[in-house]
């Protein structure tokens, strides 16, 4: 198993006796999975064809929002929706019209709208709004929506460093972060034994909030670096925090 499109033998491999296993990921996104058995005599079969599995982290429990708009009536536009249940905050992830839930820019609001999309003129983005139900239980993605940026939206924000950070494991193989991303247009993480070293592997993702999972464990002090990607492709500088 691994992300989309990967080729086969770089990926992760598992092996499991039931008809059935899971699996642990770093962050939202499609991936692809093959399968194959393991004889008697100790051959194996040859692999499966392809399975796409989607994660977006959605549950069940509560009812997506609805009636998702955007108002160009003043500039910055604004993504608006009705949230269709009772949420906690919102996640909405944007980018040119076709483009992946995982691959696009994602956005956390407290309230059932936002300004803070970056746009370029003559662009057709679709967008996306799930709402968090509590803890870690989302609505699914509603969406997408297709709208036309008839002006540049928020390319003179100043493009900073992540504030607010704060990252703790959820157990021993995994972790999670949170902060409050300003301008960028993606995100590196990187997880490392020292706070004036980036050590770690660096990994890009599309939200300043996300989780991350480590086979070999988080064991010691751990320190979460994450840095901001911004429109001209320059980064800011990194954040640092001690994982709790």
């Amino acid at each position: 198993m691994a992300p989309a499109d990967f080729a086969q033998g770089s990926g992760t491999t598992q092996f499991f006796s039931s008809t059935s296993t899971t699996f642990t990921v770093a962050d939202y996104g499609s991936f692809d999975v093959y399968i194959r058995k393991k004889c008697a005599s100790g051959s194996v079969s040859g692999w499966s064809s392809r399975f796409q599995v989607s994660v977006d982290g959605s549950s069940s429990d509560c009812s997506a929002p609805v009636s998702l708009d955007m108002y160009t009536g003043s500039n910055p536009y604004k993504f608006m929706w009705y949230p269709g249940t009772q949420f906690s905050f919102y996640d909405v992830e944007y980018g040119p019209t076709g483009f992946t839930i995982g691959e696009g820019t994602r956005l956390r609001t407290n309230d059932a709208y936002t300004y803070d999309a970056i746009l370029h003129q003559g662009t057709t983005y679709d967008f996306y709004v799930r709402g968090n139900c509590g803890g870690t239980k989302f609505s699914n993605w509603a969406g997408p929506r297709s709208v036309y940026a008839a002006v540049d939206c928020n390319l003179s924000v100043p493009c900073t460093a992540p504030t607010n950070l704060y990252a703790y494991k959820t157990s021993s193989t995994e972790l999670n972060y949170t902060s409050v991303g300003h301008g960028s247009i993606s995100y590196e993480v990187s997880v490392s034994s020292s706070n004036t070293t980036n050590t770690g592997n660096i990994l890009s993702v599309s939200s300043p909030n996300g989780g991350l999972y480590r086979s070999s464990g988080y064991s010691g002090i751990n320190y979460l670096w994450i840095r901001g990607k911004c429109v001209n492709n320059q980064f800011t500088a990194w954040a640092i925090t001690q994982v709790q």
